[in-house]
Parts: C-alpha cells; structure tokens; sequence
C-alpha cells in the first residue's frame, strides 16, 4: 500500500508540533512528531512507561528497525551523528550539491521501512525545523510513498521572542488504539 508522508518543516515556535497533531488525528494517518530525535533517545519515546501505548508502539519499531539495519553496524550514537552530518544547516552546500551520505540514505530508508511496517496509516505526519532533511527527503527515490511538503513561515523576530517564553511546558502526544480514536504519537 503505497503511504504518503506529509513532512512540516518551520522554525521553533511556527506551529508544527501542533499541525503535525491537527492532521495526525484525521482519519487513516498518524502523527510522528519529530523522528529525527529517534537516534538521539535510542528509539525510545521520553517520559513514557513500558505499559505506555506509545512506548510500544515504538518499540516495534525500534526492533524492526535494529533488524533491518544490523549490515550497517552503527549504533544510535553513530546514527545520530549522520543525522547532523546530513540534515544541520552547517551542512548546507554538501546537501544542495547532492552529496548526501549513503550510509545516512539507507539508515532513514531503513527507519521509515520500518514506520510503514507497524502503522497500517496510510498517511504519515512528521515535523522538523531542518530544510536539510526536507531536501534529503526529497531525494530518497522510494516508489511506495509520496511525500509532501507544509513549510510554516513566522516573523523571525518573533520567533526569536518567543524562547524568552520560561516554564512553558509542551503537552505529551498520546497514542490511542485504532476504533477508539485518531493515532497521535510522541517521539
């Protein structure tokens, strides 16, 4: 089943996390939030219980994905260094001139593989605030999904204005059983 992933990119503050909820909870998709953490938390969601609905379920994922990339023998310390290789602003002309790593290409193949293998959504949701993995996104080359780009646009200064905010906490994203409900899911 060919999937569609609908990638939110903007700066801090511009209102992805909460699109990437308001979508998440239409009929036949799933909020992700922000995936590129998955390597840097180890696979594991923060803040969750291991009865946790959403610990689980990225769980499976995580023990699908460590099958799938066990050829690449790096670990999550090692992966999440190729995220920032490949997707930080620091890197910026290595993207536009195509030379993303292949290592990286395959490592996010093999996590968005193993996504589609445990949500039976056809519509995945994921937000950042790197272009860069927008633009890597882009160059994937994958037949089964369809990706689409939403790009937040906020005053920069107000952005910057914004991160003044103190003790503002972020609400959790919950997971909740098909027919019961949307999906939403924290990473």
């Amino acid at each position: 089943m060919k999937k569609t992933l609908i990638y939110i990119i903007g700066a801090g503050r511009s209102g992805t996390t909460i699109l990437d909820i308001v979508l998440g909870n239409g009929y036949g998709s799933i909020s992700l939030g922000e995936i590129n953490r998955f390597f840097k938390r180890n696979g594991v969601p923060p803040k969750r219980n291991e009865n946790d609905k959403t610990f689980l379920f990225w769980k499976k994922i995580r023990e699908d994905f460590e099958i799938k990339n066990k050829k690449s023998c790096l670990n999550y310390f090692d992966q999440n260094q190729l995220m920032d290789k490949n997707e930080y602003h620091s890197v910026v002309f290595k993207s536009i001139f195509g030379k993303c790593d292949k290592k990286y290409k395959i490592v996010l193949n093999n996590l968005y593989d193993s996504i589609f293998a445990n949500t039976t959504d056809k519509i995945i949701i994921e937000s950042s605030k790197y272009p860069l993995r927008a633009l890597n996104l882009s160059r994937l080359e994958r037949k089964d999904v369809e990706i689409k780009y939403i790009y937040l646009k906020k005053d920069p200064v107000k952005v910057v204005k914004s991160f003044n905010k103190k003790d503002i906490e972020q609400a959790l994203k919950t997971i909740t059983v098909p027919g019961e409900g949307q999906n939403m899911i924290d990473s």
